[in-house]
């Protein structure tokens, strides 16, 4: 059976993408992806604190996205786990 993986923005390593979270960017926003459709460009994170607090120091999902993060995006994630 085929498992899709995606690498995470943080951490580097090849996962399943049922392991990771989605962003998106909307009107130069970045945003996690709750629609699952996955349209444009998109970066993945761990669904873990550490990758999300990697992401956050290494500027990943500005960088991957080309997009700010928006306001409190790091906590939401944190709560998404």
């Amino acid at each position: 059976m085929y498992i899709p993986l995606r690498m995470c923005a943080a951490c580097r390593e090849h996962k399943p993408k049922s392991e990771l979270i989605r962003l998106k960017a909307a009107d130069g926003i970045a945003v996690p992806d709750t629609d699952k459709v996955p349209v444009g460009r998109g970066v993945y994170i761990c669904k873990s604190e550490a990758c999300i607090r990697l992401a956050e120091k290494k500027r990943a999902v500005s960088r991957h996205l080309k997009a700010q993060p928006c306001e409190g995006l790091y906590r939401l994630l944190e709560g998404m786990i």
